[in-house]
């Protein structure tokens, strides 16, 4: 099975009226999670264009990065300033 893409966890990620916990995206991508190549690509992935979201009184929800931030990650991570 093909591992999840970017643009498939960013699509996900972008509907409007819902908000994801990490084990929520893990059950929708669960059946391409099963090896342990998938599973740290979809981690790699979900940490380079997402963040945590902190809801007082609540749980913690996944959300998207804003683009700056995700640049800035990229570019340190391949130490381009």
């Amino acid at each position: 099975m093909d591992p999840v893409t970017e643009a498939e966890l960013r699509s996900v990620l972008m509907e409007k009226k819902k908000q994801f916990t990490t084990r929520d995206l893990v059950f929708i991508f669960r059946e391409r999670l099963k090896t342990t190549e998938n599973k740290t690509a979809f981690a790699d992935m979900l940490m380079k264009i997402a963040k945590i979201q902190k809801k007082e009184g609540s749980k913690n929800f996944v959300v998207l990065r804003d683009n700056e931030s995700v640049l800035s990650s990229e570019l340190g991570r391949l130490s381009i300033s």
